[in-house]
């Protein structure tokens, strides 16, 4: 869905209170000067699963909690002032659908971490897994320790296997609106030849090239560093203010199982990370 920046909403999935993760989204939301759309889906139990149907069409008793989840939302976020930028959604539905769904002409899909057992993932619970690996919009997974939008730093990690262009444009724009540096990361795993060291940089060099002209402003580093796993080292360079940035993970028979970035997310505490697809333009 090709829509003006401004006319796609920064789209927000609750599940339960989640407070800093909904002041995450419309602090974000306020940055693209856009609207905020808090969208809980409503799952469809059996035997109701095999129908199309509305909210209207489920019993009260499955639907109650659901409108609690959103009101409780809405408290939150107008606690101060009204906010008539933001629209409040409730949608039968399987969650990853759903929110799947909603990233299709979105700014960007901010959520929380997923907390399911292996099960759950191999049946297609683990909501923030599947949007990261099939979302049309950047998703933004917030963990429990994030309470506002406090990012003091954003540090995109690029490859020579993934598609870093969506990756770095939403970084340099981002850093952009908020004014904070940016650092450009890309971890060589140990035992590198000294020649794939040299092509590393030739990559690092190619990846940011033309992008200092287009936001003078912005202090921009970049940095080769050595380790076993990317996510780990790129995490263990991340204060608690930064926001990772990353393109989206490998797909595979198993890769969509393990859920790649919520372990991350696990291991990094207060650090939000944003997932872009590879075609993510402003």
């Amino acid at each position: 869905m090709n829509l003006p920046a401004n006319e796609r909403p920064v789209v927000v999935g609750v599940r339960d209170q989640q407070p800093g993760v909904l002041d995450f989204a419309r602090e974000l939301a306020r940055l693209y000067e856009t609207r905020l759309r808090v969208v809980h889906a409503c799952q469809i139990p059996y035997p109701y699963a095999f129908s199309p149907l509305s909210v209207g069409d489920l019993p009260d008793s499955i639907v109650t909690a659901a409108r609690k989840t959103l009101t409780d939302a809405e408290k939150h976020l107008e606690a101060d002032e009204p906010q008539p930028d933001i629209a409040y959604e409730l949608v039968a539905g399987f969650p990853p659908a759903v929110l799947g769904s909603e990233s299709d002409g979105a700014k960007s899909v901010v959520v929380g971490t997923d907390d399911v057992g292996w099960l759950d993932r191999l049946t297609g619970e683990a909501v923030t897994n599947f949007l990261v690996l099939h979302a049309h919009s950047p998703v933004i997974v917030v963990p429990p320790g994030v309470d506002s939008f406090e990012v003091e730093q954003i540090i995109v990690a690029v490859d020579t296997q993934t598609s870093a262009s969506g990756p770095v444009q939403f970084a340099f724009e981002l850093a952009d609106k908020i004014s904070v540096d940016l650092r450009v990361l890309h971890v060589m795993r140990h035992r590198e030849a000294a020649k794939d060291i040299e092509m590393s940089r030739v990559h690092l060099a190619e990846v940011l090239a033309g992008w200092s002209e287009t936001y003078p402003d912005l202090n921009v580093t970049s940095e080769l560093i050595e380790g076993k796993d990317p996510a780990d080292e790129t995490l263990a360079v991340a204060g608690d203010g930064a926001l990772v940035v990353a393109g989206r993970p490998h797909s595979g028979a198993l890769r969509g199982w393990r859920a790649p970035v919520a372990r991350a997310l696990a291991r990094a505490g207060r650090r939000p990370v944003a997932v872009v697809p590879p075609d993510y333009t402003v």
